[in-house]
C-alpha cells in the first residue's frame, strides 16, 4: 500500500468527526439512503504516462445518511466504484475509487422541504489505477477539498401519488492533493530515501485551489414516497475532477442508480 493504514484511518476519523457536529435545533428527521449497484460511465486521463483517454462502464455502490432539523440539514455519503476501462487502442486499466462526501445546508423551518438552500460541501476521494502497458503500473491519488453547495427541492403530486424532486450541487475550491509522482507509483516526497513518515507525506502534498484543481458535480434525484414514510428513488450523479499536483489527471464520470430511503 502507498499509505500506511494508520494514516488512512486517521484521515477518515477526522473527516467523520468534523461532519457529525451537533446542530442547533431539535426535532430531527433522519434517513438511511441505500443505492443498489448502479452503472457508471468513467472517462479518465493521466498525463503522467499518456495523453489518451481511458473510458468504460463500471459498477458503483453508495450508502448515505441524512439528518434534518428545523434550520440545518446534513448529508454524508460513502461511495465506491470499480471496473476496467480502456483507450482507443485497447490498452486497459483496472480502476478502484472510494470516497466520502458531505453536505451541510442552512434553511428556515418553513422552507426546508422546498426551494433553494445554500451551504457547503466537503469531498474526499482515493483512486487507484493498475495500468497494463506500463512498468510502474500502479497509479494513485487522494484529495480532500471544501467549497459551496446548493440544494433545490420540489415536492409535487401526480395521479394522487406524492413525489419529491431534489438536486444537490457542489463546487470544490480549496484543499490538498496527494498523487503518485510523475515517474513512479510512490508519492514524490518518498522518492528521496531520506524522507520517511510525516516528512515524505508533507513533501508530497500539493494545494487544491481554483485554477490549479477543480471538482464540481450535480446529483438530481426523483423520489416516490410510500405510505410507510419510506421512499424509492432513482437518480443520476455527474462529477468532473481535474487535479494538478505532481502531474495532471482529469476525470469525467456519470452514474445512474436506484435506491431505497428509510426513515430512522
Amino acid at each position: 500500500m502507498l499509505f500506511k493504514r494508520g494514516t488512512i484511518k486517521l484521515l477518515i476519523g477526522l473527516l467523520l468527526f468534523m461532519q457529525f457536529q451537533p446542530g442547533h435545533a431539535s426535532e430531527k428527521e433522519r434517513y438511511l439512503h441505500v443505492c443498489f449497484p448502479g452503472i457508471r460511465h468513467d472517462a479518465e486521463r493521466d498525463l503522467a504516462y499518456s495523453p489518451l483517454i481511458y473510458s468504460g462502464i463500471q459498477g458503483s455502490f453508495s450508502v448515505a445518511f441524512s439528518s434534518e432539523s428545523l434550520s440545518l440539514s446534513d448529508y454524508i455519503a460513502i461511495n465506491y466504484s470499480t471496473g476496467k476501462i480502456s483507450n482507443s487502442y485497447g490498452s486497459a486499466m483496472q480502476v478502484h475509487t472510494a470516497g466520502i462526501q458531505t453536505y451541510k445546508f442552512y434553511h428556515s423551518d418553513t422552507d426546508r422541504q422546498e426551494g433553494l438552500h445554500w451551504g457547503w460541501s466537503n469531498n474526499n476521494e482515493f483512486n487507484t489505477r493498475d495500468v497494463e502497458d506500463i512498468n510502474f503500473n500502479n497509479r494513485s491519488e487522494y484529495f480532500t477539498s471544501f467549497g459551496p453547495a446548493a440544494r433545490y427541492r420540489l415536492p409535487f403530486t401526480l395521479l394522487n401519488r406524492q413525489f419529491h424532486f431534489e438536486t444537490l450541487a457542489h463546487l470544490q475550491l480549496v484543499g490538498f492533493t496527494l498523487q503518485s509522482s510523475y515517474v513512479t507509483s510512490l508519492p514524490p516526497g518518498f522518492e528521496d530515501p531520506s524522507n520517511k513518515g510525516i516528512t515524505g507525506f508533507l513533501k508530497s502534498i500539493d494545494i487544491f485551489y481554483p485554477g490549479n484543481s477543480w471538482n464540481f458535480g450535480i446529483q438530481p434525484t426523483m423520489r416516490y414516497r410510500l405510505k410507510s414514510g419510506n421512499m424509492l428513488s432513482i437518480g443520476y450523479k455527474y462529477d468532473y475532477l481535474r487535479l494538478r499536483g505532481a502531474h495532471i489527471t482529469e476525470k469525467s464520470r456519470g452514474s445512474w442508480y436506484f435506491g431505497i430511503i428509510t426513515a430512522l
